[in-house]
């Protein structure tokens, strides 16, 4: 069930991005290509625990139609490798660290309004969640230590923010909110990106 529910959110972004950008693609004139690179920054306190509090890597590719005069409408398709994190907990007889390596990739479509060098937006994804877990657990000599990977694709909701630093390139600040895990718990992240348009 959960896994049909993830698939449907990939069609319906993919559908949506389709229906908009598809016929746009004969104005070349009006097409730009970006690639991005930055930082980002888990800020709910659930996936920062599994996540860690430090900067991670985010990496994206981007198609736009539209004009930096008036609006524009952007495909992107980003990933973010998280830093790895770790819980200790030491009891009486039993010492467990909990090692935790979480993965997002996301495509989504975004709405951007242009004043000037400034851009305001905002965002719908279908967000894939990866969380590779290890269960370390040591008791009287013993060591026991299940792993296991777990997926989840969530919508997300994003808004954005951008100043233009120079012809072919944007600095960025992102906000994405969006959930994962069995109880669906917040994964709100912030990120600083530079976008080089092509």
């Amino acid at each position: 069930m959960r896994a049909s529910r993830g698939r449907r959110s990939w069609r319906i972004i993919l559908a949506l991005a389709g229906c908009l950008l598809g016929p746009m693609v004969a104005a070349e004139d009006a097409l730009h290509f970006s690639l991005q690179a930055g930082l980002q920054v888990p800020t709910a306190p659930d996936l920062k625990r599994t996540a860690g509090t430090g900067p991670s890597p985010n990496l994206g590719a981007m198609v736009a139609w539209g004009s930096r005069e008036d609006f524009a409408l952007r495909l992107r398709v980003d990933m973010t490798r998280f830093r790895e994190a770790r819980q200790e907990v030491d009891s009486p007889g039993l010492k467990q660290a909990i090692t935790t390596k979480v993965r997002s990739e996301s495509v989504g479509l975004e709405q951007l309004d242009y004043e000037g060098p400034w851009s305001f937006g905002a965002g719908l994804y279908a967000v894939r969640w990866t969380v590779d877990s290890a269960n370390r657990l040591e008791s009287a000599g013993d060591v026991f230590e299940p792993r296991s990977t777990t997926r989840w694709t969530r919508l997300g909701l994003g808004l954005m923010v951008g100043r233009q630093w120079s012809k072919h390139t944007d600095v960025e600040l992102r906000f994405m909110s969006s959930h994962y895990g069995q109880e669906n718990q917040p994964t709100n992240v912030v990120s600083v990106n530079l976008v080089w348009t092509f």
